[in-house]
């Protein structure tokens, strides 16, 4: 998104015709593939993840009250995830880079302001009810994996967590700052 600000910056700067608009509509529409790539891998990720877990979980069946929570805890978390991103890919495909670039601008804000409210708690709930679900699980775990196996991963899975928590308050951060930079960008357009 950062890059179509700059690229919107640059050619407003220095369009004389024709020619940089199209230029500027063909780096906005590559841009746009990239965006909606990225979301499409998001949701490859997680539906591979959702599928091997609920494998695991119909091979091994789990029997105690606390090992079924976290399991439906466990794949909740990623139905809740993969619903949320698919709701991502279908409001951003409203954005049009070929529409007027205020009318780009405005729908390309109201995405990132929806994200916004994705990224903030509601983001780090599905990672807690996951870590929740996760050790609720593990409860029946020494039941199908070897003591140093259940050892590795109860050692991992914090880093784990830490990691991934790192991963998305850097992602967090990076939406954040093209939100507002859409927003000046938005306003200066309003301002002509």
């Amino acid at each position: 998104m950062e890059d179509l600000i700059n690229q919107w910056k640059e050619d407003r700067q220095r369009m004389t015709g024709a020619g940089s608009a199209d230029e500027l509509i063909r780096t906005a529409r590559q841009q746009d593939r990239n965006i909606l790539n990225a979301h499409y891998g998001t949701l490859l990720i997680l539906c591979g993840t959702l599928i091997v877990l609920a494998l695991y979980f119909y091979n091994y069946r789990y029997a105690t009250a606390a090992g079924i929570t976290g399991m439906w805890l466990m794949l909740g978390g990623l139905v809740l995830r993969i619903f949320i991103e698919t709701i991502s890919v279908l409001q951003y495909q409203r954005v049009r880079p070929e529409e007027s670039l205020a009318h780009s601008t405005n729908r390309a804000l109201a995405f990132h302001r929806f994200r916004k409210r994705i990224h903030g708690p509601f983001t780090l709930g599905i990672v807690a009810l996951y870590v929740a679900g996760f050790y609720l699980a593990a409860t029946e775990f020494n039941r199908y994996l070897p003591t140093a196996l259940l050892a590795w991963i109860h050692f991992s899975f914090p880093v784990v967590v830490i990691v991934l928590v790192r991963v998305i308050r850097t992602g967090i951060r990076k939406e954040m700052e093209s939100l507002e930079q859409m927003m000046a960008l938005s306003k200066e357009i309003e301002g002509r």
